[in-house]
């Protein structure tokens, strides 16, 4: 079984492993239902703009920045590879920041705080530790 986890030092190839197989998770569970979405997107403005539709792009969307970070996991100390992984992170927060504060799809509460901690907390982790998976 431990052949199946990632082989480079520290904790962060681990992270990743876990968050992306949330995201891969998350991208069956909103193609299941809108609903599930809706558990995000809980805004006032969200209950006509979360259809089927979006709710399945959303769910796309999770399963390339899934597939992304899952080969960051197993070459984190690929340059260009933990750029991409970061970037996935970069452009979640971006779109939750901007549903929130700007499109108002999405509000403080439940729904936001089991999501809005993952990019924040791995962005800074990912930038700390730059220099220690891909040097300069």
């Amino acid at each position: 079984m431990s052949s199946l986890l990632p082989s480079h030092p520290g904790l962060l190839p681990y992270w990743q492993l876990l968050l992306s197989t949330l995201a891969i998770f998350n991208t069956v569970i909103v193609y299941i239902s809108k609903d599930n979405a809706l558990r995000t997107y809980t805004g006032p403005h969200a209950r006509h703009q979360v259809t089927d539709l979006t709710s399945r792009l959303f769910g796309t969307w999770n399963a390339l920045a899934g597939v992304v970070r899952l080969l960051a996991a197993y070459n984190i100390d690929d340059r260009a590879v933990y750029m991409l992984s970061l970037a996935t992170y970069v452009i979640a927060l971006a779109h939750f920041s901007t549903e929130w504060w700007i499109f108002g799809t999405t509000q403080a509460g439940p729904g936001m705080w089991r999501i809005l901690p993952f990019p924040v907390i791995t962005i800074t982790w990912m930038i700390l530790q730059w220099d220690f998976y891909v040097g300069e």
